[in-house]
């Protein structure tokens, strides 16, 4: 007989442990799968596709410039040529698919070449503007 409240040590040996098998099963019947496994697996594979998204990704490349009007084209059509060229780079920038540093260059070339156009006087004697 042991008195109340007395402290009782058992110690047992050479016990079998269970089998690699075992635990591995007894973890996924537990439904820690479906708690840590699964989540883990897709937070690894949103990685891995942000890692690669990113070390593969392509830059949109420069658009390139439009031939420029030919010498038999009329003034006009020139001026117009430019202006539509001006509105595609507008686009192409509003869309994101260009960089600012080389919208603004390519802009800013378009422009000087309307105004060149303008002062030459090749869009016309009526004082058309653009």
């Amino acid at each position: 007989d042991l008195p109340a409240r007395s402290t009782l040590f058992i110690e047992l040996t050479n016990l079998s442990q269970p089998s690699l098998w075992q635990r591995i099963s007894s973890g996924f019947s537990g439904g820690q799968a479906f708690r840590i496994g699964i989540p883990s697996a897709l937070g690894l594979g949103l990685l891995v596709f942000l890692i690669y998204a990113l070390m593969f990704r392509r830059d949109a490349p420069m658009p390139a410039p439009a031939p420029g009007p030919s010498p038999s084209a009329s003034p006009r059509k020139a001026a117009d040529a430019l202006v539509a060229e001006v509105a595609q780079l507008d686009d192409l920038f509003e869309a994101e698919k260009l960089a600012e540093p080389d919208y603004r260059q390519r802009r800013a070339e378009l422009k000087q070449r309307l105004l060149e156009a303008s002062k030459s006087g090749s869009l016309g004697s009526k004082g058309e503007s653009l």
